[in-house]
């Protein structure tokens, strides 16, 4: 167990895994891989650590918008489901650029290309619940929403 939580608070590109953070898939596919334990369930992986009183490796990137003009910026939260592009850089934001550790432009780039390489081995497609049915129910909604924001006091 001690084995498996020092994996977990280490940086994963340390041992060329080109990811930032590990996620409980990729300790539990890393912990096999490694044969620090020869079967374990995801759902052991996580009571293992979830029961840690101290948790290094679960934190949150951001809780609260810290840009000014986050509100401009931000796009409306019922078309984001849209963009595939948009979901993809999300991944590549949460799982490669977090935290931004890179020596130089060249390493940022090696490991943009380690994790294409790595993704494209483990992708699989989105799973869509989001119907032709449903698509109508929120158009009708966002219809009937004010289209100003107010600005937040």
């Amino acid at each position: 167990m001690v084995e498996v939580k020092a994996l977990a608070c280490e940086l994963p590109y340390i041992h060329g895994i080109p990811l930032s953070r590990f996620s409980i898939n990729d300790i539990h596919r890393e912990v096999l891989t490694r044969g620090i334990v020869a079967q374990i369930s995801g759902s052991t992986l996580w009571r293992w650590l979830h029961s840690d009183a101290i948790r290094p490796w679960y934190y949150r990137s951001w809780i609260f918008p810290r840009d000014p003009a986050f509100a401009e910026k931000a796009g409306p939260v019922h078309a984001s489901w849209l963009n595939q592009i948009e979901i993809f850089f999300s991944i590549v934001q949460r799982k490669v650029l977090t935290p931004n550790h890179f020596e130089s432009l060249a390493d940022l780039e090696d490991r943009l290309m380690k994790f294409q390489d790595y993704y494209e081995k483990l992708a699989e497609p989105f799973k869509w619940k989001f119907t032709r049915q449903n698509l109508t129910k929120l158009m009708k909604k966002i219809d009937q929403h004010p289209t100003t924001q107010k600005i937040a006091a």
